[in-house]
């Protein structure tokens, strides 16, 4: 690897360590520290530029507390001017090493996350029969700070800008004790070797990657094990050959010695794909991917204890709600429908944070996909008459039905006068037959009357596309994302008779009648009385 220099004056600029603050400020504004820090910003930054540049500058200590969920870490937090270096250091060396990392290292780098690396190792559990499911014992408290400076050195040659690594790494404080030993060690080395940096620093991330570098390289291109990612210290290698992969643990399990880590024994297993296996907080299998019950537990405990903060008003509705929000939009990488339909229903202030799409919208079991017609997607232009785009979206089938239809007439331009709704079974997607099966799927609706009972809106499926054949209009005006036109008046009728039977019809209601005294009637459109 090419060893790179003259960082120092891009690390030191002004616009690099601003940059820097904007970016440590994020999630902490509230925080006395970030708005005395920013009060004073161009001083503070000056200031922090010239101890830097006179190389006075020494990391604070650390503020620490340890957390329980979802097992005891001990958590360091510096103070917000040691996290503005710490983000104008990454900014400039991470380019540097971000050349060299492999593309499914997943953790703290632009583009990827847990969120991807649970796409791609569900993708594999799909195309293999084994994978070998690896974890790193304590791996934050077991970095060797000699063997981390080392690597740092092999991609850094700016003299100055390893000195500011190595005094945030000497700078670490004391970690959870970890006494390992390892071939040629007496029995004081592992007391005589600093070791161990704090979670919580973004640079303690960074570093990781720096560390596990190597191991990458060797399980690709030394090993050539097949298939493999990492997130952080979790490590996935898949294949067909069960032997295979045993052999590739006991090289990774060698390789790591040589880093002064070893394998935590009850979390690595070769194991079928199908068995499920537990990855980044989800029980991943080749068609499934669910939330592991420890996640589970957590949730009902946050909701628990929310509810009560909420009762004693220690805690906004809203910040229940962002909460919930965000914990959804992870939960919807799995399929968890169920579970966020029940957090969206007992959860105060969550109905529209949790899991925004509709329940026809993300997963039908056996009907496959069906789209939200009268759901999230018609939502987006709901507000052209004051509507509420959450109203009846997502939970009760008939509202969401009604809106999605009234919508359909408004942007289609026809009036609602003498309008009926029609729904029909027989429309379901994917050979669904009977409305119960698939969740609440919208299966037709049908524009009748006004127009010869031709040409109707037919909203079905992963429907949206309302055409209208009638009075000369060429192309079809797009509500959604697959258009479906009907005869009502075919001249081959259904041999069974079923189509007549399954039907069932909604008058216009109220609603519907109050926006059809000012209809909205593009001005290139055929009036209904000069139509045919």
């Amino acid at each position: 690897m090419k060893r790179t220099g003259h960082l120092w004056d891009r690390l030191v600029s002004f616009e690099n360590l601003l940059l820097a603050a904007r970016r440590t400020l994020k999630g902490k504004r509230s925080r006395p520290e970030a708005c005395a820090f920013f009060l004073h910003l161009e001083g503070e930054v000056l200031s922090l530029q010239a101890s830097l540049e006179a190389g006075t500058y020494r990391p604070c200590g650390y503020r620490t507390f340890w957390i329980t969920d979802p097992k005891p870490r001990l958590i360091s937090a510096a103070s917000f001017r040691d996290r503005v270096v710490h983000h104008a250091l990454v900014q400039v060396i991470e380019p540097v090493f971000e050349r060299r990392f492999i593309h499914h290292s997943y953790a703290c780098r632009t583009g990827k996350g847990n969120h991807r690396a649970l796409a791609e190792f569900v993708r594999q559990a799909r195309r293999h029969r084994y994978v070998l499911k690896l974890d790193v014992r304590k791996f934050f408290p077991s970095i060797d700070h000699l063997i981390l400076k080392f690597a740092l050195r092999a991609g850094l040659k700016d003299a100055r800008v390893l000195a500011l690594c190595n005094r945030i790494i000497d700078g670490s404080n004391p970690q959870e004790p970890v006494i390992l030993h390892f071939p040629g060690d007496s029995l004081i080395t592992p007391l005589e070797r600093r070791r161990g940096i704090p979670i919580g620093n973004l640079t303690s991330q960074f570093f990781g990657n720096v560390y596990l570098d190597a191991l990458d390289h060797f399980v690709l291109e030394r090993l050539r094990a097949g298939p493999y990612l990492r997130y952080v210290d979790d490590l996935a290698c898949f294949g067909d050959d069960k032997g295979r992969l045993r052999e590739v643990r006991a090289a990774i399990a060698s390789f790591l010695a040589g880093l002064r880590l070893k394998l935590n024994a009850g979390k690595s297993r070769l194991r079928q794909v199908g068995e499920g296996i537990e990855f980044l907080g989800f029980v991943a299998r080749p068609d499934t991917l669910r939330l592991n019950a420890r996640s589970v537990r957590r949730l009902r405990r946050r909701q628990r204890r929310q509810t009560a903060e909420l009762t004693t008003g220690a805690i906004s509705q809203e910040k229940v709600a962002a909460s919930f929000e965000a914990w959804g939009a992870h939960a919807a990488q799995g399929s968890t429908r169920g579970l966020r339909e029940e957090v969206r229903h007992r959860m105060p202030g969550c109905a529209s944070a949790v899991g925004r799409e509709p329940v026809f919208g993300r997963e039908v079991g056996d009907g496959g996909k069906v789209a939200q017609v009268a759901g999230g997607q018609a939502g987006a232009v709901a507000q052209a008459d004051g509507r509420d785009p959450q109203v009846g979206l997502g939970h009760d089938p008939a509202r969401g039905l009604e809106l999605g239809a009234e919508l359909a007439v408004d942007l289609g331009g026809l009036p609602v006068e003498g309008q009926h709704l029609e729904v029909g079974p027989q429309h379901a997607l994917h050979g669904l037959e009977q409305p119960s099966r698939g969740g609440h799927a919208v299966r037709a609706v049908e524009q009748l009357g006004g127009v010869d009972g031709r040409g109707g809106l037919l909203l079905h499926g992963q429907a949206g596309q309302a055409a209208d054949q009638s009075g000369g209009r060429g192309a079809p005006q797009q509500i959604g994302q697959h258009v479906g036109v009907e005869d009502r008046h075919a001249s081959s009728p259904s041999p069974s008779g079923a189509t007549s039977r399954s039907r069932t019809f909604f008058r216009a209601s109220a609603r519907m009648a109050a926006i059809s005294s000012t209809p909205s009637i593009p001005s290139s459109a055929p009036t209904a009385a000069s139509r045919p």
